[in-house]
């Protein structure tokens, strides 16, 4: 009696305490839920386009200039995978496009993403390595495995370029919903007391 006294009723009383929390506020739990898996999954400090050019730099720093190859990477991220391209010198000199998907996850609560390259060559899919992307300060570092040193440096150090990884599509759609709001005009009612200037 005494055991069901001290320890049972304490618990039995938090325990409805929380599920009546639950059912008071559920509503706000599933947003709160929402929205942790979002923040968890995104990265606004990974997401852009990257790349180690010194194009446009009068002072490059010595760490960036001794680069053997230029790489790009464009990231975007939406519940911890990654879509994007990357690119590199020595894979435009051996295939006839600039850059290849890449594809992959983020890992939780750091900004380092596992990815790997690939594309579709006369409808099969090509697999071009494997990278590890990870963001230190204002610096990605690209690792890229055995396979993807075939077509891209082993360890390139790139800086941000911007913040939109892909700026054309975001303008496509901008355009696309001008010209679709263009398209339909809004019907306009004439009033009784209006007076045609051409009468």
């Amino acid at each position: 009696m005494r055991f069901f006294k001290n320890t049972a009723w304490p618990c039995i009383t938090v325990i409805v305490a929380c599920i009546s929390w639950v059912l008071v506020n559920g509503d706000k739990v599933v947003d709160n839920v929402h929205a942790f898996r979002t923040w968890y999954g995104t990265s606004k400090a990974l997401e852009g386009r990257w790349n180690n050019s010194t194009e446009f730099d009068i002072d490059p720093p010595e760490w960036l200039t001794n680069q053997k190859d230029f790489v790009e990477v464009r990231i975007t991220l939406k519940n911890s995978v990654v879509d994007g391209t990357i690119s590199s010198g020595k894979l435009r000199k051996i295939f006839p496009y600039d850059y290849v998907l890449l594809t992959g996850e983020k890992r939780g609560f750091r900004d380092t993403l596992d990815a790997y390259a690939f594309d579709y060559v006369l409808g099969k899919k090509i697999y071009f390595g494997s990278f590890v992307l990870s963001r230190e300060g204002e610096r990605l570092y690209v690792v890229a495995d055995e396979t993807a040193q075939k077509y891209f440096p082993k360890e390139s150090i790139l800086l941000k370029v911007s913040d939109d990884a892909f700026p054309n599509l975001k303008n496509d759609k901008l355009s696309n919903e001008k010209s679709e709001t263009n398209e339909n005009p809004p019907i306009r009612r004439v009033s009784p007391n209006h007076k045609d200037s051409n009468q």
